[in-house]
């Protein structure tokens, strides 16, 4: 009796063990969101179920209202609302919206409309906060410093809670940041120079501890992203050929198709390639979704994602709607339309 209620006992276990250690499937769906703004500084951020969108005209204009426009998604009729702060980008954490000017970090309280200076980057006039975008995540904010060769970058963190800040990575070779400075996790991905080609490593944004993921690539990587499990880049090869590069375990696989933006979502890589936007499944090996179907007219152009909700923000160009729509414009540039992307477990 002693021995069957033994090999339950195991079976039941492994049972158990077996169900933790599956991926969830997800589906994935589109939709085109409707909005007032048509000209953007950056692509829209989705946050506890707001959308921010910075607008390029108000912007330019130097709008004494500023220019960025809230979404609150869960509020019956979902109405545009102007938020009274002037920025290139925002990001949103406990209820502040964060932003720069390229010196100093602010934190905005939509509420209270009061404005705070939270830090500011050391003061060389040859340094800029670049791309004036500072990502915040596991309540720290990090962002890359460098003069306008891309040389003498630093990137760092600034512990919110403590109101530290910490040099958690060096490179005179840095990425493009506004595509690869994303917090997933916890964790950011950058790369080195080395003497036999580039070197790969991951940051934990709290800690500071750096871990090497690729040694000696030989093709200089584009885009990075870590999640401190999967490793994704985008190099540029011999003849401007791009690839997509995934490291997950002990897996290293590669898809041929080129990216312009990136990013991890589960066991999912969202990337856009020449215009399209897809979903591959990097463990089932398949793609799950493409945006030639339903969206073939829109050329995609930039993603943003929303870690905790599993929504992504896109970004489109299309020519044919440009006409139909605004006829009479002639700006000198194509209106942005703008699209989520959701994953929904099944």
């Amino acid at each position: 009796m002693k021995i069957i209620l033994l090999i339950l006992t195991l079976i039941l276990l492994n049972g158990c063990s077996i169900s933790k250690g599956q991926e969830k499937e997800y589906t994935v769906t589109m939709e085109q969101v409707q909005t007032e703004v048509k000209y953007l500084t950056s692509v829209p951020l989705l946050s506890e179920n707001k959308l921010f969108i910075c607008d390029f005209f108000r912007y330019n204009e130097g709008s004494a209202e500023g220019n960025v426009v809230m979404t609150d998604f869960s509020e019956k009729g979902s109405e545009e609302k102007p938020i009274d702060i002037t920025a290139v980008d925002v990001s949103y954490y406990n209820g502040y919206i964060y932003y720069s000017d390229g010196i100093t970090v602010y934190r905005f309280n939509a509420e209270t409309k009061e404005t705070e200076a939270v830090f500011q980057k050391d003061r060389d006039e040859n340094v800029l906060l670049y791309d004036y975008r500072v990502n915040i995540g596991n309540d720290c904010a990090v962002w890359w410093e460098a003069d306008e060769n891309l040389t003498n970058s630093k990137c760092y963190s600034y512990d919110l809670s403590r109101n530290k800040k910490t040099i958690i990575a060096e490179s005179v070779y840095p990425f493009d940041p506004s595509a690869s400075n994303k917090i997933r996790n916890g964790y950011i991905g950058f790369f080195e120079k080395t003497k036999k080609g580039y070197a790969i490593y991951g940051t934990d944004v709290l800690t500071g501890n750096k871990a090497l993921l690729k040694e000696d690539t030989f093709d200089k990587p584009k885009s990075i992203v870590y999640n401190g499990n999967t490793l994704v880049w985008v190099s540029r090869g011999i003849g401007a050929e791009e690839k997509i590069h995934i490291i997950s375990g002990n897996k290293e696989s590669i898809l041929s198709n080129g990216a312009g933006s990136i990013d991890i979502y589960k066991n999912y890589i969202i990337y856009i390639s020449d215009g399209y936007a897809y979903v591959y499944d990097f463990k089932n090996e398949v793609t799950v979704f493409s945006s030639e179907n339903e969206f073939g007219d829109f050329s995609f152009n930039g993603l943003r994602l929303d870690e905790e909700s599993g929504a992504a923000v896109l970004i489109a160009y299309n020519e044919k709607l440009d006409d139909v729509m605004y006829p009479n414009e002639n700006t000198g540039q194509s209106p942005n339309f703008i699209f989520l992307l959701k994953f929904k477990a099944k």
